[in-house]
């Protein structure tokens, strides 16, 4: 995603633990615990600590993708990992758009439509994008399908329009630019 640290300035490497559990019923009482509500319906979790990172992936489910559960949760250590952190819609929004990618010829293609989210996003009343970058992460509305629907497309829409100019973005709302100003500088485009 970005030039790596300079030989001068190496990366201090930072553990991730990657539990996945097969048994929905072993997986439940951790999800309810880091969620705060009862019987969440969550796949996977990541929750950051002092001594790194940790993934709570639910492997239980046949008809679910395992590898894009993992791969959003990965996202969501990698973002972890700078010293800046994003939006929550930001980061959400990358970790469902690389969650949906795919092996093709050898290379990982991220980027392919997710039909649920374009349905919610289509049918239902859109959340303001102010209150959208507001959100913040472990609250009732950050566990809101229409707001993963909504992150994914703002993400999606973003690296259409020019990818060149996502991750200088990124790094403008990272440093501390407001998701309206970085969007002025970057895309040229308002928040409306």
């Amino acid at each position: 995603w970005r030039d790596p640290p300079s030989p001068s300035e190496p990366a201090d490497p930072v553990p991730t633990t990657v539990l996945i559990f097969t048994d929905r019923a072993d997986v439940q009482p951790y999800f309810e615990l880091l969620v705060g509500v009862e019987k969440p319906s969550v796949t996977g979790l990541y929750v950051r600590h002092g001594g790194g990172g940790t993934m709570f992936i639910d492997a239980s489910r046949r008809t679910q993708r395992i590898e894009k559960t993992s791969l959003h949760e990965l996202v969501h250590d990698l973002l972890h990992q700078g010293e800046h952190k994003a939006p929550h819609c930001i980061e959400e929004g990358l970790a469902e758009y690389f969650g949906n990618g795919d092996i093709h010829d050898g290379k990982f293609v991220a980027g392919f439509p997710i039909p649920q989210h374009l349905k919610l996003v289509r049918n239902g009343p859109p959340m303001p994008l102010e209150e959208m970058f507001a959100v913040e992460p472990e609250t009732h509305q950050s566990l809101a399908p229409v707001f993963y629907a909504q992150s994914w497309a703002a993400v999606d829409w973003l690296m259409r329009m020019d990818r060149e100019r996502f991750f200088p973005f990124l790094d403008e709302i990272e440093g501390g630019a407001s998701g309206a100003e970085a969007l002025r500088k970057h895309y040229g485009k308002e928040l409306r």
